[in-house]
């Protein structure tokens, strides 16, 4: 990407409880106060086929479902494309990593080398971001955090399924250069500080 001509794309990535779509929110508003022209954006995406994922996800099977989140991706990256073409910043809370580490998690048992699928299937449809920050924190606090939250967790939110996604998580970043691990024990203030001194250049 010629970032130099175009905006930026910031993605942020990690499991359930880590705190990224806060951490996203926040980086918007910052980035905002300073005059830059942001877009704050997520997947699933505001599109139809997003709106099916977030309300039909759980009567359809795994591989169908993951079909969706990269007929999602594309129509999301189709728009991202536009928006860093005219010179906007772009903030997407989760992208192809998710896709990666979830369905990687979902998939590994039903699918023969669904890893390996997983990232052909999603060539086509994604780009590189500039940076991915994974907000990096243990199942352990993850599963206290959401219990925090919501009483009881879903589906997403159980330990061994998210002790499953984060080793997935591990393999991309070690994977994919633009990832930045964070530590997301951190304080708020202290991940939030962190975050900025790894941002591209303003």
């Amino acid at each position: 990407m010629n970032s130099a001509a175009k905006g930026r794309f910031i993605v942020f990535e990690g499991i359930d409880g880590a705190g990224k779509s806060e951490l996203s929110r926040r980086l918007s508003e910052y980035l905002a106060s300073l005059g830059i022209d942001t877009v704050l954006t997520a997947e699933p995406s505001n599109s139809w086929i997003g709106d099916v994922l977030r309300t039909e996800s759980k009567t359809t099977g795994p591989v169908a479902n993951t079909l969706f989140y990269v007929a999602d991706r594309a129509e999301h990256t189709s728009q991202i494309k536009k928006w860093l073409n005219s010179g906007r910043w772009v903030l997407c809370d989760r992208y192809v990593g998710s896709t990666l580490a979830y369905q990687g998690a979902l998939l590994s048992d039903k699918v023969e080398n669904a890893w390996n699928w997983l990232k052909e299937i999603n060539r086509p449809a994604a780009i590189s971001p500039d940076v991915t920050f994974l907000l990096k924190i243990s199942p352990e606090e993850a599963m206290n955090r959401l219990n925090l939250r919501a009483g009881i967790p879903g589906r997403f939110e159980k330990f061994n399924f998210l002790k499953k996604v984060s080793d997935n998580y591990d393999l991309v970043a070690f994977e994919d250069s633009s990832y930045v691990i964070v530590d997301a024990s951190m304080s708020r203030d202290d991940v939030f500080s962190y975050v900025l001194s790894r941002l591209p250049e303003i």
